[in-house]
This record gives structure tokens, C-alpha cells and sequence, in this order.
């Protein structure tokens, strides 16, 4: 087909992190298996979201809803490749890609007008390594905690 290597992904309920947070999320645990695999040899049942591609060669878009390629927000960026997710994978939830976890910090859907109709042409998530994630959010809070006003303001 388009040359993706075959994966498998195993999918759980609510991650330790995410518990303590207090969020709704899932965790992803993908990992990639031995060579190129053939698109017509998977057998999985359809409540199961648990296969995954990863991108074997140049080319190729991830267009269909639940294929999602996945791209590091931190300087460089870099891509991770295709994989196939949830279709209604959205911000903050925690995905595990070949040992690393990551959390999703925005979701592209890029469509294009053909014909009169919006065809769904590209789908990218962008991701940030959990210990960045969690470095931001401490920063973010420690800024908000110690911000005084604007300079010239009094307090009393």
C-alpha cells in the first residue's frame, strides 16, 4: 500500500498521572513489531482500537479519521510517524509511542474544498514529552501564583 509498518497498541482506562490531575484520559501504549506488514492481514474486532501504523517510507497522508500523525511540538520539531488512534482522540491525553510517553497538546484536521465539498485531507496531532508537559504546568502555575498586577497597581 502506501508502505506503513504494522504495530500493535495496547489501550487503557485512566493513566496514575492522569488520576491525579484529575482528567479524563486514556493511555496509548504503542510499539512496533518486526518488518513491513501487508494492509489485508489484520484481524481485529471493531470495538478495538488497539492497531497502529507507523510511517515506513516518504509520502502518504493520514486521512482517514482514525489515523493521526503524530509530531513533537518542542524545538525541532520532529514527526513521529503515522498511527492509528481513537478518531476522537482530543487535548491532554496521555499516549505512550515505542517507550516514550507523550501528551497531546493540539489536534489538526486539515480539509480541503473539492468539488463543492470539504474533503478531510490531513489529520496531525502534536504532542509534548510528559515531563515537559508537566514542567509547563508547574511553571504556568507558579507564574499565576506569583503575579502581582500590572506595575503602577497598589494592593491593599
Amino acid at each position: 500500500m502506501l508502505g506503513y509498518k504494522q504495530s500493535s497498541c495496547t489501550t487503557s482506562g485512566l493513566h496514575p498521572l492522569n488520576a491525579c490531575l484529575s482528567r479524563r484520559n486514556i493511555s496509548i501504549t504503542c510499539s512496533a513489531s518486526g518488518g513491513a506488514g501487508s494492509s489485508g492481514s489484520n484481524s481485529s474486532s471493531s470495538s478495538n482500537s488497539g492497531r497502529s501504523f507507523s510511517k515506513g517510507g516518504r509520502g502518504g497522508k493520514a486521512k482517514a479519521p482514525g489515523l493521526f500523525e503524530i509530531s513533537v511540538a518542542t524545538p525541532p520539531p520532529r514527526s513521529l510517524g503515522i498511527y492509528a488512534l481513537p478518531p476522537l482522540t482530543h487535548n491532554g491525553e496521555e499516549i505512550e509511542v515505542e517507550g516514550a510517553g507523550y501528551v497531546v497538546t493540539s489536534v489538526v484536521v486539515q480539509f480541503k474544498l473539492r468539488q463543492g465539498k470539504y474533503v478531510r485531507e490531513h489529520n496531525k496531532l502534536e504532542v509534548l514529552p510528559t515531563g515537559r508537559w508537566l514542567l509547563n504546568l508547574q511553571l504556568e502555575s507558579l507564574l499565576k501564583a506569583t503575579y502581582i498586577g500590572p506595575p503602577g497597581s497598589t494592593q491593599d
